[in-house]
């Protein structure tokens, strides 16, 4: 036992030492700033012009020690630097949902560092120069380290009492003696999900639930930390509260396998605990919450963190993995919007499977992509690189190539299509496929910025393009960059709520 806590200590400190030796540095770059996401309305983001936003990304998580991307120099695998931000920026992504994991926020209970927080937010500032939004991700898979995972600092995970890791399914973990931890020969046996059925997660799960030692405290605290960093950071898309929760401790309460149960007695008040801490640094920040990932028949939450005065700060974020779900993605996203109706805010698809597995997954991430035009639905795919594959199945994630660093064009393709990233109005209807792009929208003629159409003329356009806009003598379109800007015709009476029709066609 003294070795192991000389052991994590020794980690603990080298975790300190990594990270403040080094210097961040923000340069400079000539792309205009982001504008400030204020609101949801309707199941859409609003931007501080009052513009419906639309978003398109990818996750950028690095599930291990020192937590967060190489950021010095390019690396094929391992990097989220400023060429990686244009590699995405190129291919119209718009957002990250940028991994922040407690073990880094707060390695030692009481003592957050601060040379980490500062380095996520060098991320996050650099990525404004480049029009890329950032979902801040409180990321874990089965919780730690101690469990073969990740996310949660050593010190919060309590299971005291508990069976020996990773009972029942096997036989009691053999430890690393420098580490500390369970080897590698213990976390292999199994598929790392499977470990989440071990009596001491289960155990680990429920405390945190039920603020054991103030657990549910301090990770509100540190929420609420974060806040205080990243408040005013004009591209900041919001907090998203935990990584797929586990709904508690199964083998007590069976019950909580049924969402109707486990977030109302285990998620809903865990999310209103870090709402309440949170919003009093916060009260404009959006929450992303979530459900267990089975849901497949709605989440049932009655409410949204905090409670319907916070509706239009509150979105619900959701994952579609095909193993999981089984239905059409489709499906996924008729259930949320019908769980919308009964809480109020939005949702946001926060993972899908973007792996490329030699070309094979291309086909089913292109449907799941088109279902999400089809609802009207901003998307983060799972992830832009591998980074550390602790918790991981596919390899090979999934716009850059993992030996040659070159940008896949057959995935560019698929990432790059055609679509809306700010209406000046009310989104009716979004679509693009080989016949070309098309929406439809109510046009708000009080707002004074553009409709914003992202296209990639690489990949869709090579031998340019015709814009079609009806009815006609009402908008006009100037092409900027990467985008299509559609402002009204000086002088042209426009009426609030005029229909508009924009069609975008190959030469």
């Amino acid at each position: 036992m003294l070795i192991k806590r000389k052991v994590n200590l020794i980690t603990t400190l080298l975790l300190f030492y990594t990270i403040s030796t080094y210097h961040v540095i923000v340069t400079s770059a000539t792309l205009e700033p982001t504008s400030k996401i204020v609101e949801v309305k309707n199941d859409r983001y609003i931007d501080e012009f009052g513009r419906q936003r639309f978003f398109r990304g990818l996750n950028v998580v690095y599930k291990g020690f020192p937590y967060y991307p190489k950021i010095d120099a390019f690396d094929p695998v391992t990097s989220f630097t400023e060429k990686d931000m244009k590699i995405l920026a190129d291919v119209n992504m718009n957002v990250i949902r940028l991994g922040v994991l407690w073990a880094g926020v707060e390695p030692i209970r009481g003592k957050y560092n601060e040379t980490y927080l500062r380095i996520i937010k060098s991320i996050v500032d650099k990525c404004n120069l480049y029009g890329i939004y950032v979902l801040l991700d409180s990321h874990q898979d089965v919780m730690s380290e101690k469990f073969c995972g990740e996310g949660f600092p050593r010190w919060a995970v309590r299971t005291e009492g508990a069976w020996p890791f990773p009972l029942p399914l096997g036989l009691a973990a053999r430890y690393d003696p420098i580490t500390g931890l369970p080897d590698k020969r213990t976390c292999g046996r199994l598929n790392w999900a499977l470990l989440y059925f071990s009596r001491a997660a289960n155990v680990a799960w429920q405390r945190l639930y039920s603020n054991y030692d103030g657990l549910r405290d301090a990770f509100a605290a540190q929420w609420a930390k974060i806040a205080s960093i990243f408040k005013n950071s004009r591209n900041l898309l919001g907090y998203d509260l935990l990584n797929e929760p586990w709904p508690g401790d199964t083998y007590v309460n069976p019950g909580l396998w049924f969402p109707k149960i486990n977030t109302r007695k285990n998620l809903g008040p865990f999310w209103d605990a870090i709402s309440d801490k949170l919003r009093k640094v916060d009260n404009n920040g959006i929450i992303v919450y979530t459900g267990v990932t089975w849901d497949l028949f709605g989440n049932r939450y009655d409410h949204v963190p905090g409670g319907p005065i916070y509706q239009n700060r509150s979105v619900f974020g959701y994952h579609y993995y095909k193993e999981v779900r089984i239905r059409p993605p489709k499906f996924d996203f008729k259930v949320h919007i019908e769980d919308l109706n009964r809480t109020g805010g939005a949702s946001l698809l926060t993972e899908f499977e973007a792996a490329y597995n030699n070309g094979k997954n291309l086909p089913g991430l292109l449907t799941i992509i088109q279902a999400a035009d089809k609802y009207l639905q901003s998307w983060i795919g799972w992830q832009y690189k591998d980074f550390f594959p602790l918790t991981r199945q596919l390899l090979g994630d999934g716009l850059v190539d993992p030996k040659s660093g070159k940008v896949r064009p057959d995935v560019a393709t698929v990432f790059s299509r055609t679509f809306a990233e700010a209406i000046s109005g009310n989104a009716i209807s979004m679509k693009f496929d080989k016949k070309g792009f098309n929406l439809i929208y109510k046009i708000n003629p009080s707002i004074k910025k553009p409709t914003v159409i992202k296209i990639q003329e690489k990949y869709h356009y090579p031998n340019g393009f015709i814009v079609n806009i009806s009815p006609k003598g009402k908008v006009e379109w100037k092409k900027k960059g990467n985008s299509i800007l559609i402002n009204p015709i000086r002088g042209v009476n426009i009426k609030n709520g005029e229909v508009i029709a924009v069609n975008i066609v190959a030469r």
